[in-house]
């Protein structure tokens, strides 16, 4: 799911008539009863507002309601970053001790998805790698502008190349389960200017609940 959107909605009487009008929605229309001219959401000129979860009502007005400013494909975290899947299962966390894992300690996050499933980058940066990484399988590393080293993993493709910039939310390959992986998820690992890995979820800046949340 995007970030939350909320409408807002203005009361204006209009020659004794009520006129309920919304912004922030969109795709929405309303027909006028006996008329069979339709009207696009639009924002009436009001000082009262309150706000609205996903319904729109528009009998008339005189601007164009905006649209979602959004330009990212998944969910906006509070920190400006996105989530690198739109739907996704919250799988081991990091630390997690399991003989399944590399060393026996869970290095980052897993996100269960289909195989196929867009992977989009979470913060923006240059392209370190792209190729064979280990257990990590076919993966892409992006160096962060504060040189944090994000590691996305177990990829089916890459459609990125070393040396490449990308920005936020740029599509960077597919979910798939290449290297050591019980079946298709993200393994996303996160290590520190310094070389010593860290939480991503740390990283992020979200709970484990609030990353499940912001599955679509």
């Amino acid at each position: 799911m995007m970030a939350p959107r909320f409408a807002r909605t203005a009361a204006l009487t209009i020659g004794g008539g009520l006129v309920v009008s919304a912004a922030g929605m969109t795709g929405a229309s309303a027909t006028e009863p006996g008329n069979a001219t339709t009207y696009k959401p639009v924002i009436a000129q009001s000082m009262l507002w309150t706000t609205l979860d996903d319904v729109v009502r528009v009998e008339s007005g005189q601007t164009q309601a905006p649209t979602d400013s959004s330009e990212h494909a998944t969910a906006e975290t509070a920190t400006g970053q996105v989530v690198p899947l739109t739907e996704y299962e919250v799988g081991h966390l990091y630390g997690v001790v399991s003989s399944v894992h590399t060393g026996g300690v869970h290095s980052g996050v897993d996100l269960s998805a289909p195989q196929g499933t867009p992977i989009y980058a979470v913060e923006g940066g240059k392209v370190v790698a792209a190729e064979w990484q280990g257990a990590a399988g076919k993966a892409v590393t992006i160096k962060t502008t504060d040189e944090h080293l994000i590691l996305y993993g177990h990829m089916s493709s890459m459609l990125v190349d070393k040396g490449d910039r990308v920005e936020t939310g740029q599509k960077i390959g597919r979910v798939g389960s290449t290297g050591n992986s019980t079946g298709p998820h993200l393994h996303l690992g996160v290590t520190k200017p310094n070389g010593s890995l860290m939480d991503p979820l740390l990283w992020m800046d979200v709970s484990a609940k609030e990353l499940k949340h912001l599955s679509q």
